[in-house]
């Protein structure tokens, strides 16, 4: 027995929504207003790129890293800078790990059905604090 693809059955099933949908839509997507609006975004987009080429330029800077900075103010080897920025990155490791763990673990608690991501919140307290959020920004932003 033959199977087909599911790429067919999705064709299908798209097919038979178009057919049954309750409102007929009628999409032509090669159009000449849309095609020439496309082409029109590219162009100018190519344009203003050339014109806009001459500010791209490199311009010559001094950058100082951090590890020319440190040997510059504290002129250890180089060896011992290394080990020392291994065995603190390794604390910091090791404390991303065990925060990491707790919050997977507090995570998976309120996943349960009776924690607080499965709640609903209705939705004009969310609208309500939206508001409010947006309000202290704004007063923000115009002081």
């Amino acid at each position: 027995m033959l199977l087909s693809p599911p790429v067919h059955r999705h064709r299908r099933v798209a097919a038979a929504a178009v057919r049954d949908a309750a409102y007929p839509v009628r999409f032509e997507p090669y159009t000449a207003a849309h095609v020439l609006t496309q082409l029109q975004l590219l162009l100018f987009s190519g344009l203003a790129f050339f014109v806009m080429l001459g500010y791209l330029k490199r311009t010559p800077t001094i950058t100082l890293d951090s590890i020319d900075a440190g040997d510059a103010c504290c002129p250890r080897s180089r060896e011992a800078d290394r080990r020392g920025d291994r065995a603190v990155l390794d604390g910091i490791g090791a404390a991303v790990a065990l925060a990491r763990g707790a919050l997977a673990r507090v995570i998976a608690r309120e996943r349960l059905p009776a924690g607080r991501f499965a709640r609903t919140v209705p939705t004009a307290s969310m609208a309500l604090w939206v508001m409010l959020m947006l309000a202290g920004t704004a007063d923000l932003l115009l002081r």
